[in-house]
């Protein structure tokens, strides 16, 4: 299975890198929407970009879910205000690199991973069996909520100790001045973070990559803490290992570990602790599992083994199994009972979403996608009604890249949610495909013949779009939508027109050097 590598971040490439991966879109996100083109053109318009004035922003936000009860919100920051986020962690990389070290952590700060790396899981484990050799417990710990419940002044603290942080801001007699250009590059931090979200100072979003550099820089101070204690533990992001000689011991530090916790306003997930007693960090081998199925085209089988072990708390190993599929299995001959297993997975396992639809793709025979075509217009349906973005976006996508009849009811309920996401792809499907449009008389499906009775069904839709867009900023939550109306000619009836205060020229950068970031779905 072929890899890709992490990417190594440094004082000269951390924009450019995290744009060209990462940049304003999650991996949860259909990839039609995409950074690269503005990640190319980037040294050109960056000086004209730095030259805006930087207001609070509001992001443009989502929901996925979390667990059967639960949903998270993922959200996609202003752009000009990310980037002079980023702008911040590149021109002080030396100093932040230089803190936010934790021998502890599996997550480096300095790292982009890419959704398609595979992640060094083996490596990891032959580490910790090395580094914990006779230990007989260990203690599963994440920290609840950890991105919503970060304290952006915490920056502060974790670079040059909370109590000092104090003392530098209130000028106190006994402050130690040294310290104090650490606590001013943690206040920039601060600041700019805030600037993402309405100047909110609880929580960082989850999405964008910053929000991680954030976390890693907070959590690596924690690891310091619990190391000067002789903690012995093992961390990936907000996901603790720590290691006891016995179940009472374990059981009696968990307070201790929580109040390291409370110092950063951050606590433990109750419902998550894990007491394992040895063996543990045994190595879950998904390639041997799923090998020989894919060498002899059972795809049936790989996939139950991988929902099995999902379903055993076995996390990656639905991922594990769609990547051995993109790269090993012969996706042509997926049958029908495969593929619905796919589209289930899709739909109620939203990590793997992306990978999914990958898979889905790939058949050159669409026959199964055609016989399913009234199924996935009454999933995207029921999606829709229940407000559940993150699946809408991907059953939205899969139809249109397929080249699927749509509802036209599902267009209108689309557009309806105010997601831009969901907004720019609906009208690319009307205008790409609109002879691919369907509505019901009665129990029939008639397609739409004409543009013109196309574009009268959505004369509502129409009123709630422009009311979007109308007079809005670049520091406004609907920015993406109204630029991408307007430089893709994204509309339905008159041409439309975005508005720019005086000594603002956001969109223009972004026009006259070509700047999209969607590209329509073919």
């Amino acid at each position: 299975m072929g890899q890709t590598n992490p990417l190594k971040l440094s004082s000269t490439n951390l924009i450019s890198k995290i744009l060209e991966h990462e940049g304003l879109f999650c991996e949860h996100i259909p990839y039609c929407f995409s950074t690269k083109i503005f990640a190319d053109k980037y040294p050109i318009i960056k000086e004209d970009l730095s030259k805006i004035t930087t207001e609070p922003s509001f992001p443009l936000s989502f929901t996925m879910s979390k667990n059967s009860l639960l949903r998270r919100t993922i959200s996609v920051p202003n752009l000009v205000s990310y980037i002079q986020l980023l702008s911040v962690y590149e021109q002080n990389w030396i100093a932040l690199a230089d803190k936010a070290v934790s021998d502890n952590s599996e997550s480096k700060f300095n790292l982009v991973v890419p959704f398609s790396y595979n992640t060094n899981f083996k490596s990891s484990i032959r580490k910790r069996n090395n580094k914990f050799v006779g230990y007989k417990v260990k203690l599963n710990i994440d920290i609840a909520n950890c991105f919503d419940s970060i304290y952006t002044h915490s920056a502060s603290w974790a670079l040059v100790g909370k109590e000092n942080a104090k003392k530098i801001f209130n000028k106190s007699h006994d402050m130690d001045p040294s310290l104090i250009p650490l606590y001013e590059i943690g206040d920039k931090i601060d600041r700019a973070t805030r600037k993402l979200n309405g100047d909110q100072t609880n929580g960082i979003m989850t999405g964008p990559y910053s929000s991680y550099l954030f976390a890693e820089i907070v959590l690596s101070e924690i690891d310091r803490k619990l190391t000067e204690l002789e903690f012995a533990f093992t961390r990936y992001v907000d996901d603790y290992g720590f290691y006891f000689y016995s179940k009472a011991d374990a059981e009696a530090k968990i307070e201790v570990i929580a109040s390291i916790f409370r110092e950063y306003n951050l606590s433990i997930n109750s419902s998550k602790i894990k007491i394992e007693t040895y063996p543990y960090d045994l190595l879950d081998d998904f390639g041997s599992a799923f090998e020989n199925d894919i060498k002899n085209n059972n795809l049936y089988a790989v996939l139950h083994k991988a929902l099995s072990l999902y379903k055993q708390e076995k996390k990656g190993a639905i991922k594990y199994a769609f990547k051995m599929l993109l790269a090993k299995g012969d996706i042509d001959s997926l049958d029908q009972t495969v593929l619905n297993m796919i589209l289930g997975i899709v739909i109620n396992i939203p990590e793997v979403s992306s990978l999914g639809i990958q898979l889905l793709e790939k058949p050159t025979d669409k026959r199964f996608l055609i016989k399913n075509e009234k199924r996935i217009n009454q999933l995207l349906s029921r999606e829709l009604q229940e407000r559940h973005d993150h699946e809408s976006l991907w059953l939205l996508y899969l139809l249109t890249k397929m080249g699927l009849p749509i509802d036209v009811d599902n267009l209108k309920r689309a557009i309806k949610t105010e997601n831009d996401l969901l907004i720019i792809m609906c009208l690319d499907s009307i205008q790409t495909n609109p002879y691919n449009i369907y509505q019901y008389t009665g129990k029939s499906k008639n397609y739409f013949k004409k543009i013109k009775d196309l574009i009268s069904c959505f004369t509502e839709e129409i009123a709630i779009i422009s009311n979007l867009i109308k007079n809005e900023d670049y520091t406004g939550t609907h920015w993406l939508l109204a630029y991408e109306v307007a430089f893709n000619d994204l509309r339905l009836g008159k041409k439309v027109k975005i508005y720019e205060s005086k000594k603002r020229n956001f969109y223009k950068i972004l026009s006259e050097n070509d700047v999209s970031f969607y590209n329509k779905i073919k």
